[in-house]
């Protein structure tokens, strides 16, 4: 189920070996930063849309055009996390490197190495020193998770859902973007992403991540290509120590709940096991 682009196709979707039509997340792009806006240019070919995003307001908008980037800093990234408040105001967290892990599928998986986290303001001016230090000690924390090296994702591939279930998924499932289709039990940069998911324009550049472990591996085998993996997902649903969380609530949702998925594949033959 590799992906193929036709010469007239989008460059969010791609058609499967079925003749679905799936959507998926552009891996590379340039962010230009202005006094005014953040510009997330997408970097690939054909591409015309680009995410706008008003420093000052916090809207959110699609462009056609590249707008005038005459003097704006850039840093190339490979996805948007989301948007956080702090004290100073929001922050955009984005991800500046990634590790490849393995393919599922015919389709890249990859682990955050690195990320950034970028004011809306353009000084700390409007704090006093107790909101200063208190700001800091909060961005450091975010920092601290974001290094643990802990989570995944893919832009072509849902692994917020097993195997199983993305083999008996309708075709109009397939046609929404990643984040809307994703099991929001195990998005954990869910609520970050929500202000980039109010349409589907700009779900578009919307990454979900999982939080958990991914090993993917691949070998040959008397000349069959041999795929076997596991993934660990970790639900956004009661999380926390053990001292605070634990049991199951009224709803069935237990502490610190992971759903861990074994995958075999050899050739056209897959199977999935659940546990």
């Amino acid at each position: 189920m590799a992906m193929s682009l036709g010469n007239d196709a989008s460059i969010w979707s791609w058609s499967d070996a079925n003749g679905r039509l799936q959507q998926n997340i552009v891996d590379n792009y340039t962010l230009h930063l202005l006094s005014d806006y953040f510009i997330i240019q997408p970097m690939v070919r054909d591409a015309k849309e680009c995410l706008v995003i008003d420093r000052t307001s916090e809207e959110i908008q699609i462009q056609n055009i590249l707008p005038n980037v005459d003097g704006a800093v850039r840093r190339s990234i490979h996805g948007i996390i989301g948007k956080i408040n702090l004290i100073s105001g929001p922050y955009l967290i984005v991800i500046t490197s990634k590790q490849r892990i393995g393919d599922i599928n015919g389709h890249a998986v990859y682990k955050v190495q690195t990320t950034d986290i970028i004011p809306y303001a353009r000084n700390m001016s409007h704090l006093n020193e107790y909101q200063i230090k208190y700001n800091t000690k909060y961005l450091s924390m975010i920092e601290l998770v974001l290094r643990t090296e802990a989570f995944y994702f893919s832009y072509s591939y849902d692994i917020t859902h097993t195997f199983q279930r993305l083999q008996s998924s309708s075709a109009d499932f397939y046609s929404m973007p990643l984040i809307e289709r994703a099991d929001q039990r195990f998005v954990w940069n869910r609520y970050l992403l929500s202000p980039f998911t109010k349409n589907r324009t700009t779900a578009r550049f919307a990454v979900p991540l999982i939080h958990g472990f991914v090993a993917l591996h691949t070998l040959n085998i008397n000349g069959h290509s041999l795929t076997y993996g596991v993934i660990s997902r970790r639900s956004t649903h009661r999380a926390g120590t053990r001292l605070f969380i634990r049991g199951i609530d009224d709803d069935g949702r237990v502490a610190n709940y992971v759903e861990t998925e074994q995958i075999l594949q050899s050739d056209d033959v897959a199977c999935s096991y659940i546990q």
